[in-house]
């Protein structure tokens, strides 16, 4: 019963912050965070001094026990050089969760399999993505993934952590011009590259090796990337 109280309240938060627009987004997520039973200054961290707007069809709250395949696919490009093969079955929805998985091959043979999604949408100029998540740490040589275009825009666990100590909240602001970055609501990085800002691109999510040239620790594994919430609000 309680996970399917928590379901119902994320569905009405959704629905209150679709009715209450830009201005009553912090005012839904407190109500939400009533509900839950956790700090609304950590569960929504918009940037401040715009009129942020959330898109429902970009945004997914993983309450449904399944992944959302009008949003997700469990497929990324695998790169033949690495010791990490993705899998359908490395990447599962429960309990309000989206877990990604980096685990031994269940043959015992052959490379390292890992979870991964990419969104079908795409997300471009004058947007503000935000991903509350739980980041595995480093003891297996690897590393939690979530890339918004190319190497330079992407959160990876290791870059500020360690940050497998609970969830946080990554962020990414791409508007007039400008990339930033955010954990917990803090810019990190910021540059000005038209062409980054504006470019369509998937949200990916995965967990992969740290370097290729190391083996990864069998023994640590399994290790789990766990995400709460993907938002996606416009300007």
């Amino acid at each position: 019963m309680r996970g399917v109280a928590r379901r119902i309240d994320r569905r009405r938060f959704l629905g209150m912050v679709a009715a209450a627009g830009a201005a009553g987004v912090m005012a839904a997520a407190s109500s939400k965070a009533s509900a839950l039973g956790f700090d609304a200054e950590r569960e929504t961290m918009l940037p401040p001094g715009v009129g942020w707007r959330l898109d429902p069809a970009k945004t997914d709250e993983f309450d449904g026990g399944f992944l959302d395949t009008a949003k997700w696919v469990k497929e990324y490009r695998n790169d033949p050089m690495t010791q990490v093969k993705f899998a359908d079955e490395n990447a599962q929805v429960s309990d309000g969760l989206l877990r990604l998985r980096l685990g031994r091959n269940p043959s015992g043979k052959g490379p390292v399999h890992s979870g991964v999604v990419r969104s079908r949408f795409v997300i471009g100029a004058d947007s503000y993505t935000e991903v509350r998540a739980k980041m595995t740490g480093t003891e297996a040589n690897a590393d939690s993934v979530i890339r918004h275009s190319g190497a330079d825009v992407q959160h990876i666990g290791r870059a500020h952590g360690p940050l497998d100590d609970g969830f946080h909240i990554y962020g990414l602001e791409r508007r007039a011009g400008k990339v930033v970055l955010y954990i917990d609501g803090k810019p990190y990085r910021s540059y000005r590259d038209p062409v980054e800002a504006a470019d369509p691109k998937p949200l990916v999510m995965y967990v992969r090796e740290i370097n290729e040239k190391k083996r990864i620790n069998a023994g640590a594994l399994p290790m789990d990337m766990f995400v709460d919430h993907v938002r996606v609000y416009t300007a």
